[in-house]
């Protein structure tokens, strides 16, 4: 798929402006985030993460604020390389929403953190042996 980064970047902005002329309208919620993906997307790890957290601040019950977490975590992780914090933000996922589809997920990118490629093919490699 292409990804057309002008247009990602202009879709970002947009939501940003939305959100802050808009925030009591509840639309504003999706637009939070969707800004996440975008800016996720657009590796913008400092953005996104301001947009989940803003989504969960907001409203904490919301039906996005779990992946808002899950995402915050992964991006704590991946992109940052912040591998303790995002082992405590995949912990808090887990305890929040111990009914969530992603559990499981969050529980192996807790086991991954940290590790090398070698070290998690070694890994897979000796659990099949």
């Amino acid at each position: 798929m292409n990804f057309n980064k002008p247009a990602a970047e202009n879709l970002l902005l947009a939501y940003e402006d939305y959100i802050e002329h808009h925030s009591f309208e509840a639309i504003s919620m999706e637009y939070q985030f969707k800004a996440g993906e975008i800016a996720k997307s657009l590796k913008k790890p400092h953005v996104a993460i301001k947009h989940f957290n803003d989504l969960m601040d907001r409203s904490p019950d919301h039906e996005r604020a779990p992946m808002a977490l899950f995402y915050k975590a992964m991006i704590v992780g991946d992109d940052l390389g912040e591998h303790e914090t995002a082992t405590i933000y995949y912990q808090e996922f887990i305890d929040k929403y111990p009914n969530h589809a992603f559990v499981e997920s969050a529980k192996a990118s807790i086991e991954l953190q940290g590790k090398s490629l070698d070290d998690i093919v070694k890994g897979f490699e000796e659990k099949n042996s």
